[in-house]
């Protein structure tokens, strides 16, 4: 049996060199490149900097407000970071893309234990070079904590059937699996919650049902041991005092963090005041296959392959990845308020797929046998095809429905906006997108012909990397229209100390604002959103304003400074009168006023 280790002697370290080198430059190229993109990004960058300032581990706290809606661990290392190095967009994003490289490192151990080196290989390089690794490991959000302890729960797994399968004794006397298990449970209670514990339970659970003798493996290493208890030990130090210190400070915070944004929130989207928008089930399938470009294509294949060994007798190496797509996938499908990016947790599952596909066409030497999918080559040329085609046609409305693969999109279109972006240079970036497909499909599917697996292999990781150079470009021109940066810079040129700034609607759509200000924001019939909770402490009653308190702040004898994504005729800016209100400039998808020159 292969062991899931995947070093051992100078050509595996040099070999873990290279593919670290390769990952890395994937999840950490131009990291800190541009400034916070808003919604959410300025926010974390917030809550970290607060912390790093002010000592309190305890209450996350977003300009003055208490942010009790997620677990503290992105931003307690956030902070870290910022207490080293200084406050910086990259310190804070460095906590998405570490453990994106650090899941594709461990993809290849649990690669190399069900497919052998090369197997491994290939499926880290698939995970660090798909598309929503990619994004989303140069974006900060706490997802690929939880996207890195649920596949270091898969390694533990794996390392507890690899000991197994050696020998009864090593299993018996092996400590790492257990506490590796539980150490990732912890990891993920404290990035995104509950579901980092249910998903892997669910994963292991079912995969030991459906096959019995492995089961029994990771019921004797993971539950029915001295380790188990040590590891169940280490999970409760691990996360109940954070939990217990956060009850204590922050009344209600229980009830508020366990039932509405765990269960009811799972229930039903209209238990939190939130602005998001979720996609329906279908898009949400859809988006799963959209993040995992280009390699999506061969997912048909694998998926074939996969069901052909779990029929063979002794071939259900397979069935761990299948059940990890399956469970996460099915997990939030049934959910009521589902986002984009909750498919990301089944990307590493994906990956080993065509990882073991990949590895299996090594050893194929029959040009016929390395044709791929008919269907599935035809369908990705006709896509890239149809984008080099129409893509210069596309009007800004058709764009903006496009764009709504994205929350932020989905929300401000349910809102009212028109499509914020001119669509020449979108769709220029759409061309190229399918320029570069349609030529990277083209190159493998000649070279897989010939029966040259890893040069088409190289060929799809070339087109990944166009394809993340033209990303990139997109980011630079959304920047300007997300970024609160040139407004805040305007801002600390214009107001003095005394002044006041204040904004309309929920402030995580101008997050940055708050942070390259350091100054406190005042927030005008913004109660919705990640601060309504914290909004409902008496420490935070002054921060909040409806209409009256605005009008009145404004008439005051203070400066007072107003920002506003919303036209004059939608804003509260309508109730004052023409002659108290100056208009200082648009930045980005923002205006500026103030109520004096």
């Amino acid at each position: 049996m292969r062991s899931a280790r995947l070093l051992g002697g100078r050509q595996s370290w040099l070999s873990f060199a290279a593919l670290t080198l390769v990952c890395g430059w994937f999840c950490l190229w131009h990291l800190g490149s541009v400034t916070f993109i808003d919604p959410d990004e300025g926010m974390y960058g917030g809550i970290a900097r607060a912390i790093a300032e002010s000592g309190d581990w305890i209450t996350p706290r977003f300009d003055s407000v208490r942010y009790l809606n997620k677990p503290p661990l992105l931003f307690w290392l956030s902070a870290l970071t910022f207490n080293i190095f200084g406050p910086s967009e990259w310190g804070v994003r460095l906590w998405s893309a570490l453990p994106a490289l650090g899941t594709a490192l461990l993809v290849s151990v649990i690669g190399t234990y069900l497919y052998g080196g090369i197997g491994g290989i290939f499926s880290a390089l698939i995970f660090a070079s798909s598309l929503g690794t990619f994004l989303y490991s140069h974006m900060t959000l706490t997802d690929p904590l939880l996207v890195f302890s649920l596949t270091l729960s898969m390694t533990a797994a794996v390392n507890a059937l690899s000991a197994g399968e050696r020998s009864a004794h090593e299993q018996r006397n092996t400590a790492h699996p257990a506490l590796l298990f539980y150490l990732s449970l912890a990891i993920g209670a404290l990035s995104k919650g509950l579901p980092a514990v249910l998903l892997p339970a669910a994963i292991l659970g079912l995969f030991g049902s459906l096959n019995l003798s492995s089961g029994k493996i990771l019921f004797r290493a993971l539950v029915a041991n001295r380790y188990a208890a040590m590891g169940i030990a280490l999970w409760l130090l691990i996360v109940a005092p954070w939990h217990v210190l956060a009850a204590r400070a922050n009344s209600g915070f229980a009830r508020y963090y366990l039932l509405d944004n765990h269960f009811l929130r799972f229930a039903t989207d209209k238990s939190l005041i939130e602005d998001d928008v979720s996609v329906t089930t279908p898009m949400f399938l859809v988006l799963s296959l959209f993040w995992f470009l280009p390699w999506s294509l061969l997912m048909p294949a694998a998926l074939t392959r996969s069901w052909t060994k779990l029929k063979a007798v002794g071939g259900d190496r397979d069935l761990l990845p299948v059940l990890w797509a399956f469970v996460v996938l099915a997990f939030f499908s049934v959910s009521s308020s589902k986002l984009e990016h909750y498919a990301l947790p089944a990307l590493p599952a994906f990956s080993l797929l065509v990882g073991g596909w990949w590895a299996e066409r090594l050893k194929v030497q029959e040009p016929r046998s390395m044709q791929w999918p008919a269907v599935a080559l035809l369908i990705f040329a006709l896509l890239a095809t149809a984008l080099f085609h129409w893509g210069p046609k596309l009007t800004a409305s058709e764009l903006f429905s496009l764009s709504t693969i994205m929350g932020y999109y989905r929300t401000i279109r349910s809102q009212g906006f028109d499509f914020p972006l001119s669509a020449g240079p979108l769709a220029d970036i759409l061309v190229r997108a399918g320029l570069t497909l349609l030529l990277g499909i083209a190159a493998a599917t000649w070279l897989m012909t010939f029966a040259r697996a890893r040069a088409a292999f190289a060929a799809l990781l070339v087109t990944s990397a166009g394809l993340f150079f033209l990303l990139f470009r997109l980011v630079v021109i959304l920047e300007p229209y997300h970024s609160s940066k040139l407004l805040a810079e305007a801002l600390k040129n214009r107001a003095a100390a005394a002044d006041l700034i204040l904004h309309e609607d929920p402030l995580e759509y101008s997050g940055g604002l708050a942070y390259y200000t350091g100054r406190r924001i005042y927030i005008v019939n913004g109660r919705r959103g990640s601060l309504e909770f914290g909004s409902r402490y008496p420490d935070a009653k002054e921060i909040f304003l409806d209409d009256n308190g605005f009008v009145k702040l404004w008439g005051r004898d203070k400066k007072v400074f107003f920002v506003t994504r919303l036209p004059a005729e939608r804003s509260v800016v309508r109730l004052l009168s023409d002659d108290g209100v100056v208009f200082l400039g648009q930045y980005g998808a923002r205006r500026l006023y103030a109520n004096r020159e």
